[in-house]
């Protein structure tokens, strides 16, 4: 028979072995989540929500197209529009950055022909192109015309299909040139519509910012077609009319019509 006191000792000792396994057992339980909290990474920070991050696209949205600025009023600027009717402002006007046209990509001597400084540097690098392209060169024929020069044509019986009134000719504005072609071999070959020449200047001279903007005839820009024709029209304006296959003269009628439409709802 147990005595009371060892009962009570063995009692104690079981209280006792309880204690310490309980104990300890819950020392190392908040030992490993101590451990665990500084292994942990840092809390995700969720973004502040807006109705932007839960937009869905419709299939309908189109990226914004900023539309160039042209003008086409001052005598100054690169895409003035001389045609049907509109003149210069200045009939002698000058612009300040004119410069030799400097060449070597040309049949004849270049220099002796002047342009507005960004038309001509533009121009020599697409004289080396074509070059490069055709072992030919580009030959100028006429460039800047005076308004004294202008109207000397006119007196001298060249008709107004042909030769533009005075203060209405792009040569006035020091950014057009008429080209021919001078072969490898010394042959002059005219810029006819068709011709390998031709079709390449039409193809590519947007890409130095020219255009020929007397290629549809008088019944669209009011001066007869000529193919020799070339104008600078500066960044922009000249691609963009590549691009919708238009002459300057289709161009400006457009925008006519759209500012009529405009007006028109305005009121």
């Amino acid at each position: 028979m147990i005595s009371r006191q060892y009962r009570s000792f063995h009692i104690l000792t079981l209280l006792f072995i309880s204690l310490m396994i309980l104990g300890w057992g819950g020392f190392v339980v908040v030992e490993d989540r101590v451990v665990a909290s500084q292994e942990s990474p840092a809390p995700v920070v969720l973004p502040i929500q807006s109705t932007f991050l839960t937009y869905q696209p419709t299939g309908d949205y189109l990226p914004m197209q900023i539309q160039p600025t042209y003008d086409f009023d001052e005598d100054d600027s690169f895409q003035k529009y001389l045609g049907n009717g509109q003149l210069l402002n200045n009939n002698e006007y000058v612009p300040e950055d004119l410069v030799p046209i400097d060449s070597n990509f040309t049949a004849n001597a270049s220099k002796r022909f002047s342009l507005r400084q960004e038309a001509a540097t533009q121009f020599a690098d697409m004289a080396w192109y074509f070059w490069n392209h055709f072992n030919a060169k580009l030959m100028i024929s006429s460039a800047y015309r005076s308004s004294t020069f202008q109207q000397s044509l006119l007196k001298k019986g060249c008709s107004r299909a042909r030769c533009a009134q005075v203060g209405s000719s792009e040569h006035q504005l020091w950014l057009a040139i008429d080209l021919g072609v001078i072969t490898k071999g010394g042959k002059y070959i005219a810029l006819n519509k068709g011709n390998l020449y031709y079709q390449w200047l039409i193809e590519h001279a947007s890409d130095w910012w020219f255009h020929n903007s007397y290629q549809k005839g008088i019944e669209v820009g009011g001066q007869m077609a000529e193919w020799r024709h070339r104008r600078y029209m500066g960044e922009d304006l000249a691609k963009e009319l590549q691009d919708k296959q238009i002459t300057f003269s289709e161009y400006m009628k457009d925008q006519s019509s759209q500012q009529v439409v405009k007006t028109t709802n305005t009121l």
